[in-house]
């Protein structure tokens, strides 16, 4: 659990958004020529989640590579992302190793540009058999997710307010449908 100095409206908006990889997550995992950002349909991906999926190239070096579970420096990541109302996000990314990765997201407000992020993570290898230098690869895979994070705060830390709700307010393209979709449903969820 961590304290970001953000809205939670803004936090989901990021949580949706996949055209913020090759800029937000330079550090880590995105990759800065991959700036096209794939056609997406959305739909109930289960009984709790609507999304969608994509297929998204990352790059897959240092510790990205021990969240893959090896393979090349540069891979093809099978995605699905999805909300539940009011501020949950699952993200399953699926790696060519055989890997399949889970993040539950959360963002819970406190009051106006301040919320709770919390993630757990699940996967269906056993990282905690796994030791590479007296580390676990558990420990990888969660500080890598923390150094994710950490990119998307430092980010939506210099934004202020509440991510404006009302249709037409901002300038909606193809990567904001989640996001877009979301909105809309937590408004009728709050005016209701």
């Amino acid at each position: 659990m961590q304290i970001w100095n953000t809205d939670s409206t803004r936090m989901i908006d990021n949580m949706l958004d996949i055209s913020h990889f090759p800029y937000t997550h330079r550090g880590t995992f995105g990759i800065e020529q991959e700036t096209v950002v794939p056609r997406i349909k959305l739909e109930q991906l289960d009984e709790t989640f609507f999304g969608y999926g994509y297929e998204v190239k990352i790059n897959n070096v240092g510790s990205a590579k021990v969240m893959a579970g090896g393979g090349d420096d540069i891979i093809n990541l099978q995605m699905t992302t999805g909300f539940a109302l009011p501020f949950s996000v699952l993200s399953t990314m699926s790696y060519e190793t055989g890997v399949e990765h889970k993040l539950f997201m959360t963002a819970a407000p406190i009051e106006e540009g301040k919320s709770i992020y919390t993630f757990v993570i699940w996967r269906n290898d056993d990282v905690s058999a796994l030791v590479e230098h007296d580390r676990t690869i558990a420990n990888e895979v969660i500080d890598f997710s923390f150094a994710v994070g950490l990119e998307d705060q430092m980010m939506l830390e210099k934004l202020e307010g509440q991510l404006s709700l009302e249709q037409g307010a901002l300038v909606d393209v193809q990567a904001d449908k989640p996001s877009l979709e979301w909105r809309r449903r937590y408004k009728e969820l709050v005016t209701s």
